[in-house]
């Protein structure tokens, strides 16, 4: 005889319950937590995307306005013998070679820093832009163009002068109508404001440079010759400040951040060099290059009383770190760069 029963349970238990609350909230906490990640990745997959559309435009644009003509440039040192800053290109004020003694040469409409160590070199046809001969690289400080007014290379120089497309009624444009292009309606000052902006708000914005090919100065700039043409571009830049000087004392792969030119604000080497952005190697034979960081690292012995205070950084770059006995020059806020092989017209 069985005298056993059986019961047959309904739903759930308390445990399982608990245990499958605990569950979801693991998988909640885990999805929240990748938002803010998302969020940034997002960010700087924007800021590539559109500082890579800016280095293409600027390229095309710079090429038209004629910087690899060279017979139109003009150089001018600080001391020049018709005191007006503009002499006839490849002369200083000696009656010097200056351009041809160079094989670089730097063209940043933006930087507003303090006056040049070096000659001038800028753009005979429309004067538009202004290129910087780097005869004298003791320092890498880029300076100003002249020769229109700084606020309509401002907006060259951001990628803000192109045509807006409205939407908006209150401009003449239907339901149906397709997107009227008009110019920014401007303000009472002399750049347009919100919502009058061009594109991204401007705060991208580029610089460039030409790298001569040839090694002989009799061929450097010539028409025919090549170049290498590098645009670099930034995401809010302070164009106040001039690049960064990093030095190799110990010849041992770290480097030493010369603290003048750092922004405000910035306390640590992770601040101070982000992967991504490019700096410029200057090596023992005067020989320059670009390269993007792709890992920086704070390097410094705080065993060493002497290097308590100091930063040192080691650097890993695509293309190969720089070289002990090179001049590195770190540019805060860039992003990127485009290099595309030019023949001089």
């Amino acid at each position: 005889m069985n005298l056993s029963t059986h019961h047959n349970r309904h739903g759930i238990s308390l445990l399982e319950v608990l245990i499958s609350m605990g569950i979801l909230t693991v998988g909640l906490v885990s999805v929240l937590s990748m938002i803010p990640a998302g969020r940034s990745q997002t960010m700087k997959a924007n800021a590539y995307d559109r500082g890579t559309t800016l280095a293409a435009n600027a390229a095309a644009d710079l090429i038209n306005r004629g910087l690899i003509r060279p017979a139109g440039w003009l150089s001018g040192p600080t001391e020049d013998k018709n005191a007006d800053g503009i002499l006839d290109s490849g002369e200083d004020a000696n009656g010097n070679s200056t351009i041809d003694a160079t094989p670089f040469a730097v063209l940043d409409p933006l930087y507003s820093g303090s006056t040049p160590i070096w000659p001038r070199i800028r753009l005979r046809t429309d004067a538009s832009y202004a290129a910087k001969s780097l005869f004298s690289f003791d320092s890498v400080t880029l300076f100003p163009t002249d020769g229109i007014p700084v606020e309509i290379v401002d907006i060259i120089a951001r990628s803000e002068d192109d045509i807006l497309f409205s939407t908006d009624v209150n401009d003449g444009v239907g339901i149906d109508d397709p997107p009227k292009p008009k110019w920014s309606n401007g303000s009472a000052g002399p750049l347009p404001t919100v919502p009058a902006r061009h594109v991204f708000e401007g705060v991208y914005s580029q610089l460039a440079t030409l790298t001569s090919t040839d090694t002989d100065p009799a061929k450097m700039w010539r028409k025919g010759s090549y170049a290498l043409l590098t645009i670099v571009t930034f995401f809010r830049r302070d164009a106040t400040l001039p690049p960064m000087l990093l030095t190799d004392p110990d010849n041992d792969g770290r480097w030493l951040v010369d603290k003048t030119n750092v922004p405000e604000g910035i306390s640590t080497v992770r601040e101070l060099i982000k992967p991504g952005a490019v700096l410029l190697e200057k090596n023992a034979s005067g020989n320059y290059f670009w390269k993007r960081i792709l890992m920086a690292a704070d390097s410094a012995n705080t065993a060493n009383a002497a290097e308590s205070s100091d930063w040192y950084v080691s650097l890993g770059c695509e293309g190969g770190n720089p070289v002990g006995g090179s001049d590195v020059y770190i540019f805060a806020s860039s992003i990127g760069s485009l290099q595309m092989r030019v023949r001089l017209e």
